[in-house]
């Protein structure tokens, strides 16, 4: 397959802020490299977020240690991370500006045949499991490469037990937020060195943000390859970028990316659960009969339909004979009490909020009849699993975060007036157009 031209950054403000932003971290890190004759120190690129106005401005890279992250580790951070000799990119380094130039560096085509590549989808859920087709086509374009896949550590579960892939490389997100807020680098610094010592050909930033860009260039990998118009800055530390507009769904965007690099998309959203979850929900007696899945829950509450009327729907499923198994983070109990109290009085309505794992979530929906679901992760693992579905939306793009291909199973009751912003609560009023009865027969019409 052609391999596209990768883009070049190179008009109006954009080039001003891109040279502005990288003099910047380029000063920062020479200044903390004079102590050691190591490489880079493995921090310091974020020492720019504090003073630079292109950094701020322009790249607005995040300011929070929730992301795991560039701005916490400042530059009195990174300085001390090289005193205490941790130079994780070594010697063949080269510093900042020469490995993140906004004019991506001419590299060899992707069929040279990388011996070893990253994946860097950390996070979230959903998102993970929707970024199997680019495990899939990159396997299928080097069958004999080592693919790794860079994953937050709360969801390596699900892709671990994937057989194209090799290896996983967790990223400890709430570990890291501590070591931050504590002071303490060591670890910081001995996971970015791990990371670095992998040694991978080729890594490939399919998040398109700041914290996935900065992994992507720590990864030390020859070539480093991501979106053009990645967000706050994460192009910065790529060897090559491309463009892909941003109006196309999530699945169709990365697989771009790859299409462009010149490896042949397929869209292969295929999940596997860890066998030893499958074994576990095989064995539970709750679970023998057939189920229906039932993911109440959101992280945002204008992405969720109301709790008393997922109450009515499963009452309706369990009058007809089908128990209905609820999933979701038990951090979210809470949403649901209307839920909580059926299943304390129904039997063949299964509590399993909070109690799943990962594994345990594509074990339970792998087995499934059925999966109702809010814009959430258990949503698109029923997808990946090709399980029938009913998809309650709201505020959010159905043709950009949708279940891939799965439109039609879609109920959602939107007009042109309409603002789609899930972010905002009052947004919530989309979620209650959609009424209890289509939601029944839509779920009877696909058992």
């Amino acid at each position: 397959m052609p391999r596209a031209s990768p883009s070049v950054r190179s008009r109006g403000s954009t080039r001003h802020e891109a040279r502005s932003a990288l003099w910047t971290v380029n000063r920062a890190l020479t200044a903390a490299t004079r102590s050691v004759s190591v490489g880079p120190p493995a921090i310091a690129p974020a020492a720019a977020d504090r003073h630079s106005p292109a950094a701020s401005h322009s790249l607005r890279l995040r300011t929070h240690v929730n992301m795991g992250t560039l701005s916490a580790m400042r530059s009195a951070h990174g300085a001390g991370l090289v005193r205490n000799g941790i130079g994780l990119l070594g010697a063949r380094a080269g510093g900042f500006r020469a490995r993140s130039a906004p004019h991506p560096i001419p590299s060899p085509p992707v069929s040279d045949a990388p011996r070893s590549i990253l994946i860097v989808r950390p996070s979230a859920l959903g998102d993970v499991c929707r970024s199997v087709p680019v495990l899939v086509s990159l396997r299928r374009a080097f069958p004999g490469a080592r693919i790794d896949w860079l994953v937050q550590d709360s969801f390596v579960d699900a892709v671990r037990a994937h057989p194209d892939l090799s290896g996983v490389v967790p990223f400890p997100r709430r570990g890291m937020k501590d070591w931050l807020v504590s002071g303490r680098l060591a670890p910081v610094g001995r996971w970015l060195r791990d990371l670095a010592e992998r040694e991978y050909d080729l890594a490939i930033d399919f998040q398109g943000l700041a914290r996935s860009g900065f992994f992507t260039w720590m990864s030390g990998a020859r070539r480093r390859v991501g979106f053009s118009n990645a967000r706050e800055g994460g192009w910065l530390g790529l060897t090559e970028s491309y463009s892909v507009p941003r109006d196309r769904h999530t699945v169709d965007r990365m697989l771009d990316l790859l299409r462009q690099m010149g490896v042949a998309p397929v869209p292969d959203l295929r999940l596997h659960a860890p066998p030893e979850d499958r074994a576990r929900v095989g064995a539970d007696p709750a679970l023998g009969e057939p189920y229906a899945v039932m993911a109440p829950t959101s992280r945002w509450p204008a992405k969720q339909w109301p709790a008393d009327r997922f109450a009515l729907v499963a009452s309706a499923l369990t009058a007809r004979g089908l128990n209905v198994v609820l999933v979701g983070s038990g951090s979210e109990r809470g949403q649901i009490g209307p839920l909580l109290d059926l299943a304390s009085r129904d039997p063949r309505l299964v509590d399993r909020v909070g109690s799943t794992g990962v594994g345990g979530l594509l074990a339970v929906i792998e087995r499934s009849r059925l999966v109702i679901a809010n814009d959430s992760a258990a949503l698109h693992v029923g997808v990946g699993f090709d399980r029938p579905i009913v998809a309650l939306y709201g505020p959010t793009r159905v043709e950009l975060v949708g279940p891939y291909g799965r439109e039609r199973d879609v109920i959602r009751h939107v007009g042109p007036g309409d603002t789609l912003d899930h972010k905002r609560p009052d947004r919530v009023t989309l979620m209650q157009r959609i009424g209890v009865d289509e939601v029944v027969a839509a779920a009877l019409a696909r058992l």
